[in-house]
Formats: structure tokens, C-alpha cells, sequence
């Protein structure tokens, strides 16, 4: 009778979420005719709106494509989700100028008005789906049950993480579940078979979580050896092919002449409330650890006064536990150097913009593991040739996952995490993140 419930439950979700996918396509259809008709009548040649029956093909490889991507049946988070609605509709792109070209079909249907489609989509099906699902997910009915087996420690985390991540739709129940997480931490692999062997006679859906937490298993290729019934996990770490990196340099140095202008801009209004918050010069140069070990002056705006070594001298002196404190997290907890405008442009990550000419000079990257401090390098220690093979960049992880709650040792391994799992989506997810930190002031996840 469970099962009946649970499947019968499963088969709406997915029919809620293809019935909103199709309005979606639809609405997008409408829009790309809209603008199509009004924006680029003038630019583009003539062209006659569709009726929808003549492009309900296109909607249904788009469908097919989302379907084969399991968009549907398996639950992702939203940035892997979103991957794969993108790679959906690359591929269906690719199959609708397929078919046009073998039916020769191409004066009936506007390349212009196909490609507009395809780029609309990209925003208003990921976008949608994600209200969609946050309003599924309201309903208890909706959601999975996930039973957790780990260490203390590792089941509070993850509880932790389904309780944020409302994207996945799940809810811990130990009793009647329909999903069992087993962390491997903490158990020998006799004692992991035993569990898996437990759960798997009454669960369809077991998943493991691996010990090792370094290495992103989602982007690693699994080999298969039948022969001696084992699987090989081909661990790349693409940051250090060189390939990956002039790749990575090549497209940051246009994004970066890309946004200059807008920089421009912005650097004349923060340079003004600079000067009127507090004397001294607008951006400064530090020192800092660059790609195999060169050391670079790193620009940064101004957030201090500049007798700032003067007045933390005397700050110290009435709170010496805030030296504890730096050697910790490598910066205080109230430092009475910053001035009001420092605060807000430390706060929303802007103190930052200067090192955009660093990028132009191909020092740093847009996005990258954090530039550490020339006097940092010794605690570096055993990661110092992992860190210090690329180029530091303006923003990356450690700032989008808590950066003010990070003590030195954790920034340190989400920037070796970066560099051996990196990949471009990455980068993007990093970069949309920072927006986020940016506007809301706070520390993404």
C-alpha cells in the first residue's frame, strides 16, 4: 500500500512539472514572437508570426531532450538541474536546425526566430521550474522521505542540507522513508556492505556518500572492468592541463574588456565616496602570492584610514583577545582600522573591483582560489604547490560559501577543492553566486 502511495505521488509530481514545462515553452513561444515581430523588424527580414500547431514539433523534442536529461525523475539541485536543462536545449537546438536542413524546410521557419527561442528559454525554463518546484514542495505530499546512516557529525550536516536545500524536495524521517543517504564515514567496508545490503532488500533508492569529500565524483569518468567485477574513478585534475588553463585565461580576458566600462563607472562613484568618507589615496597595492609563487601588488580600494597601524595599537591593547582571534581567522573581529565606507565596500565584496586590471595584466583570474598574503605561504604548507599553480582570482568558492564564517584552515581546502575539481559551469555557478553575495551583502552557499 506504500509503494501505491508513494508511486502514485511520484507519477503526478512529474506530470505537474511537464504540464508546467509546456506552458513555459508556450509563453516563450509567445514572447520570442513578440519580440521577434516589434524588435527586429527593421534588422532582420520579413517575418509572419507561426500558428503553434506548425511548432509543436519543436516542443516536443525539447521535451524529449529534457526527458532524457531526467530532468523529471531524478531530484538534483537547481545548478546541476539547470546544467541540464542548458545541455536539453543545446541538443534540441542542434536536432530542430537537423531536421529544417534535411527537409529542407528553412523558408519555412526564421533562423533568427529559432535562435531567439532557444535563448529565451534558457532563461525561463530554469527559472520557472525553480518557483514551480518551491511551490510543489509546499505540499507534504510532494516530498521525499530520507532516512540518514552516518556518523553523528555527518548525519547533522547533511539533515542540515536538506533542511536548507528545499530545491530537492526531501524531508529526514527515520522510520518510513523512501530515499536511504549512507555516509561512508567512519565505517570499514565490511560494515558499509552490511548497511547497503540492509537497506537495499526494502529501498529502491540508496545512495552513497564516498569518504573522500575532495573530489566531485559528478565530473570524474567511472571505467568499468567487468571482468574482475570493479569500477576505476579517473580523478583529473583539469586546473593543471594547460589546455584548461589558457582556455580559462582566454575567456576571462574578454569577460574582463567586456565589463571594463562598466568598472569605469562604478570606479568613479566609489572613488568619490572615498574621498569625502576619509584622507588618502582611493586604491592601494599589496603584496600577494600569485601563480608559481611570483609574487604581484594585488589593487584593492582603500577601507582604512591611514593611520590605521596607529589606532589598532591601541585597539589591541584594550582587547587582546582579538589577537587570538586573527591567528585563527586572519582578520579581527572588530577592526577599529576600517572606515564607514570600507565597511560597506568589504561587506558587499566591492573593495575587490581594482583586481580587474590585475586580470588584464594576467596576474590573477576572475574567478580563482583567494590571493593569499606574501607572509601566508608558510601556512600553506603541504597545499602550497596545489594553491600556487593557478592564478588567485577576484572572487571564488571560499567567498560564496560563508567567507566570514571560514577560519584560515577551510578557506584553504575550498580552494584546493576548486582547483582539482574545477570546470567552467563552475566558474559560472561561482560568478552568479557572487552576484548574490554582492547584493545581499552576506555569504552564499
Amino acid at each position: 500500500m506504500t509503494t501505491f502511495k508513494y508511486n502514485w505521488k511520484l507519477i503526478l509530481l512529474v506530470l505537474l512539472l511537464i504540464f508546467a514545462d509546456i506552458c513555459t515553452i508556450l509563453a516563450t513561444f509567445e514572447i520570442t514572437s513578440y519580440f521577434r515581430e516589434n524588435f527586429f523588424a527593421h534588422s532582420l527580414p520579413d517575418f509572419r508570426k507561426y500558428s503553434i500547431e506548425k511548432f509543436v514539433w519543436v516542443i516536443i523534442i525539447v521535451l524529449m531532450m529534457l526527458i532524457y536529461e531526467k530532468i523529471y525523475f531524478k531530484r538534483f539541485d537547481y545548478w546541476t538541474d539547470m546544467k541540464r536543462i542548458l545541455k536539453a536545449l543545446f541538443f534540441s537546438f542542434i536536432a530542430v536546425l537537423s531536421v529544417i536542413a534535411l527537409t529542407k524546410t528553412s523558408q519555412e521557419y526564421s533562423r533568427s526566430f529559432i535562435f531567439l527561442f532557444f535563448i529565451f528559454s534558457a532563461f525561463t525554463i530554469p527559472i520557472t521550474k525553480r518557483y514551480v518546484k518551491k511551490f510543489l514542495f509546499n505540499f507534504k505530499m510532494f516530498k521525499l522521505k530520507v532516512n540518514i546512516i552516518g556518523t553523528k557529525e555527518k548525519k547533522l550536516s547533511i539533515r542540515k542540507e536538506i533542511k536548507s536545500n528545499w530545491y530537492f524536495g526531501y524531508i529526514y524521517d527515520n522510520r518510513e522513508f523512501d530515499i536511504v543517504l549512507i555516509s561512508s564515514y567512519g565505517y570499514s567496508v565490511d560494515e558499509l556492505d552490511l548497511i547497503i545490503k540492509k537497506y537495499s532488500r526494502s529501498t529502491k533508492d540508496v545512495y552513497l556518500i564516498p569518504y573522500l569529500n575532495m573530489v566531485n565524483f559528478a565530473e570524474a569518468d567511472i571505467i568499468e572492468y567487468i571482468n574482475v567485477r570493479s569500477s576505476a574513478i579517473n580523478i583529473e585534475n583539469k586546473l593543471l592541463v594547460p589546455y584548461n588553463i589558457y582556455i580559462k585565461s582566454i575567456a576571462e580576458f574578454f569577460m574582463s574588456l567586456f565589463i571594463l566600462p562598466a568598472f569605469l563607472v562604478v570606479h568613479i562613484i566609489i572613488s568619490l565616496f572615498i574621498k569625502i568618507d576619509s584622507p588618502g589615496q582611493v586604491v592601494f597595492k599589496q603584496r600577494r602570492l600569485g601563480r608559481n609563487e611570483d609574487e604581484f601588488s594585488c589593487y584593492k580600494y582603500r577601507t582604512m584610514y591611514i593611520d590605521g597601524d596607529e589606532i589598532l595599537k591601541h585597539y589591541l591593547e584594550k582587547n587582546p583577545d582579538e589577537i587570538a582571534y586573527y591567528d585563527k581567522f586572519h582578520k579581527y573581529k572588530n577592526d577599529p582600522r576600517i572606515t564607514k565606507v570600507g565597511e560597506l565596500l568589504r561587506k558587499t565584496s566591492l573593495d575587490e573591483l581594482p583586481q580587474l586590471i590585475n586580470v588584464l595584466q594576467g596576474k590573477m583570474s576572475i574567478v580563482g582560489p583567494r590571493p593569499y598574503m606574501v607572509e601566508e605561504k608558510s601556512k600553506l604548507m603541504d597545499e602550497v604547490d596545489t594553491i600556487l599553480h593557478v592564478k588567485p582570482g577576484i572572487t571564488g568558492l571560499w567567498q560564496v560559501s560563508g567567507r566570514n564564517e571560514l577560519d584560515f584552515e577551510e578557506r584553504k581546502q575550498l580552494d584546493v577543492w576548486y582547483i582539482r575539481n574545477w570546470s567552467l559551469w563552475l566558474d559560472f555557478v561561482i560568478l552568479i553566486k557572487t552576484i548574490k553575495v554582492v547584493l545581499s551583502k552576506v555569504g552564499a552557499k
